[in-house]
């Protein structure tokens, strides 16, 4: 469906692909639908878009997860936390994909960063990372994850969360 190769898809991309697996969308209904998917507002469906979209919110356990690890780094960190501090506490060397030789620990982190940043429209220099943010952020990337114990492993061993967290 990624004409274009870029890892995304277009409304015009999505469109055509509406018609070739004849999901049965009237024409006029495919941008409609397209905006629903693309919740960032780029004007591109990223496929954790995509996955969010269909899966939906993430279920308490993770919640919980993602809401303790990030006290655990606003507590770490002396009551705040930017983006430079969550990139000294993003331990990646642990992450499945750097475990299973896919990407580097590097790769892993700059995307994160990135991602972040893309997904949030930063502007700033270094911003403070404020719950909301740090909640919907992570409540796309949960969307990656099929099983809650394997989301909170990932959660628990890249970003180090508290004790409290890793019972989550």
């Amino acid at each position: 469906m990624d004409d274009d190769q870029s890892g995304s898809l277009t409304c015009r991309e999505f469109s055509k692909a509406c018609k070739d697996f004849k999901v049965g969308i009237s024409e006029e209904n495919i941008p409609n639908l397209f905006k629903v998917f693309d919740s960032n507002g780029d004007g591109t469906m990223s496929y954790t878009e995509f996955l969010f979209q269909i899966r939906g919110e993430m279920s308490p356990a993770r919640d919980e997860c993602v809401r303790q690890a990030f006290q655990g780094l606003v507590d770490r960190n002396g009551g705040e936390f930017t983006l430079a501090d969550l990139k000294k506490f993003y331990d990646a060397h642990r992450h499945p994909d750097v475990i299973q030789g896919k990407r580097t620990k590097d790769n892993v982190l700059v995307e994160l960063i990135e991602t972040y940043e893309a997904h949030h429209n930063l502007s700033s220099q270094d911003p403070a990372v404020e719950i909301e943010q740090f909640c919907d952020y992570f409540t796309n990337i949960s969307a990656l994850y099929e099983s809650d114990s394997t989301f909170i492993n990932v959660m628990k061993h890249t970003l180090g969360s508290s004790e409290s967290a890793q019972q989550a």
